[in-house]
């Protein structure tokens, strides 16, 4: 076998080796690989849960600063019909079921523009679910209140409404608003009282 290549299949036996080595190393440091599924999902509801309970809560009509932004519910109410805005009612649709309409006035206190989106708000009930705001009902938001992927401009305050479909059984009321940015998770929470 000519030397060449015997250095090369050496070579090679030695990178291969330490691949290994360096997988091993990176499964032992990585865990033991003996927690189950259920137990990772136990421990990520704990960490979800002490994280929440430093989020501030505000009752209806107070205002709640959430990173550089500050939310404040000026109106809540429960409803079984929404009306189609904007048009003449005698041609207005109506949607029947059971809904939460939240208005509310948004303050970016940030230095850039934000778009906000239904997602930075959510409606949790008193048996923890949560509602996202519909996109669906677009329509029956009064156009000055129609704020979901508007651009904010920075010290700007704009009243915005969000509608929520939810369960018929559901009561305890919580708005749970965001900081308008993706990819983080800060939160405040603002009491509805019904």
């Amino acid at each position: 076998m000519p030397r060449f290549l015997k250095f090369t299949l050496i070579g090679c036996g030695g990178l291969l080796g330490l691949l290994i080595l360096f997988v091993g190393c990176l499964a032992v440091i990585g865990g033991s690989g003996t927690e189950t599924e259920t137990e990772t999902a136990s421990s990520d509801k704990e960490e979800k849960k002490t994280s929440r309970k430093g989020e501030e809560t505000v009752a209806m009509g107070q205002p709640i600063r959430v990173g550089d932004v500050q939310w404040t519910v000026t109106d809540a109410r429960q409803t079984n019909q929404l009306v189609q805005q904007g048009v003449s009612p005698q041609f207005a649709k109506t949607e029947q079921g059971n809904y939460v309409v939240v208005d509310f006035e948004f303050v970016n206190n940030g230095s850039d523009a934000l778009t906000l989106d239904n997602e930075s708000l959510k409606l949790v009930d008193s048996q923890g679910r949560e509602s996202g705001a519909s996109s669906d009902q677009f329509f029956y938001v009064p156009r000055d209140k129609q704020i979901f992927l508007e651009r904010v401009n920075p010290g700007v305050t704009k009243p915005g409404e969000a509608i929520f479909q939810v369960a018929p059984d559901a009561s305890g009321f919580r708005l749970q608003a965001g900081d308008a940015k993706m990819f983080t998770d800060q939160n405040g929470y603002v009491e509805l009282g019904f």
